[in-house]
């Protein structure tokens, strides 16, 4: 980094003897190759530190710089604006070429600016890595960004040797990420919540400013007559689609919001207990997971998973008692989600399910992401045979 550091200043003198030249362009080629990943933000900082540093003074002219990078830390010391985001493409008539996608554009577009200034702070601080993906997650909250890749592991193995950007989002959050997606052309399933409430919680203290929100007192069961979701992802992708029975009856393809977007949530399920059977939904992952999961979970040696239920007889109660119970203050999600890992290690505890709606979703991803491999690699193998014609 020294090395580069001096090389850069050296050049900037040169330029300022024995005259300013009108132009002034410094490339650099990938220095993430050669830094530690704490010094890649370090490097990038000390560049532009350096490039700026003793002009004379009333000078107009200034160095510009490109670097070439497929690092993230140094996207975070660069801001949106001036990044060029290059991806390779193939058309119809199997020429190969690259689209370049000026951010800075992006940053320009008809979003609104409070939603974008929360997206561009959003990556700033977390998610750079969504540039070089080959597919996004978003998720509900810190249970589904932990469980994941052993969620993964189980039911998507192919999805293992992609490289995923797994962003955690919240319910309320995740639409905003549509425009970049889309902007960007990444494929991207969306892991949410129905988050069921009451219908006349909806649009309540609005004076207040807490209009449209989710509020503990108005949560309620799913099976609840008329309830709603108050999670507005869901309402603005599916367009306001909030009545939790329309939700339900959605088909598979119904949640594919664009080719390469789709959204998963919870779904109704044949759920059975002591020789009855029942279709049921919960409205969060953890609830899900128990009525999925329902003689496994009640097992005396998976007492820490807190989701033990079985003094209730009937599968209307045990549904209820479990809503109440992923509702009460002495359940921690998290602790529930690094007990889970923990059990995982054991071969006789790992034997869990997937909840439905998220083995739905990752297969779509799966199966997306390898159609896209196979169209790519036909597309190459169309232009390898056009330039062997055009050879001969």
């Amino acid at each position: 980094m020294i090395y580069m550091i001096l090389e850069l200043l050296d050049y900037k003198e040169k330029r300022l003897v024995p005259a300013p030249p009108p132009l002034h362009l410094i490339i650099i080629e990938e220095p993430e190759a050669h830094l530690h990943v704490q010094l890649q933000q370090v490097f990038i900082r000390q560049v532009f530190k350096a490039l700026s540093l003793n002009m004379p003074i009333g000078e107009t002219l200034s160095t510009q710089l490109v670097v070439t990078t497929h690092s993230p830390h140094i996207l975070y010391e660069t801001g949106f604006s001036s990044i060029r985001y290059f991806r390779r493409e193939v058309t119809k008539e199997c020429r190969s070429h690259s689209r370049v996608l000026n951010l800075a554009q992006f940053k320009k577009g008809d979003s609104g600016e409070d939603e974008k200034a929360f997206l561009i702070r959003y990556m700033k601080l977390t998610h750079c890595d969504l540039f070089f993906a080959d597919a996004a997650i978003l998720v509900e909250g810190n249970v589904e960004r932990l469980l994941l890749p052993l969620i993964i592991e189980k039911v998507a193995k192919d999805l293992q040797f992609r490289y995923l950007s797994i962003l955690e989002v919240g319910g309320a959050f995740a639409h905003i990420f549509r425009d970049l997606i889309e902007f960007l052309g990444i494929i991207t399933l969306i892991i949410t919540d129905l988050d069921s409430i009451h219908e006349h919680v909806k649009n309540t203290d609005t004076e207040k400013g807490e209009g449209n929100t989710k509020k503990p007192k108005g949560t309620c069961q799913t099976t609840t007559p008329g309830a709603i979701t108050s999670n507005k992802t869901i309402e603005k992708l599916l367009l306001n689609t909030i009545k939790i029975e329309e939700l339900l009856s959605l088909k598979e393809d119904e949640k594919i919001i664009t080719k390469k977007i789709r959204i998963a949530f919870q779904t109704n399920q044949l759920i059975s207990w002591e020789g009855n059977s029942k279709l049921l939904v919960g409205r969060t992952f953890e609830e899900m997971f128990a009525l999925e999961n329902l003689d496994w979970c009640q097992h005396s040696s998976r007492k820490k998973l807190n989701l033990s239920v079985s003094k209730k007889k009937s599968l209307d109660d045990i549904a209820k008692a479990l809503f109440n119970r992923v509702w009460s203050r002495t359940f921690k999600k998290t602790e529930f989600a690094l007990n889970l890992i923990m059990m995982n290690n054991d071969d006789k505890h790992n034997n869990w399910k997937v909840p439905h709606y998220i083995d739905e979703g990752l297969k779509w991803l799966e199966l997306e992401l390898r159609q896209n491999s196979e169209e790519e690699q036909k597309n190459i193998q169309d232009v390898t045979v056009n330039l062997e014609t055009l050879d001969e």
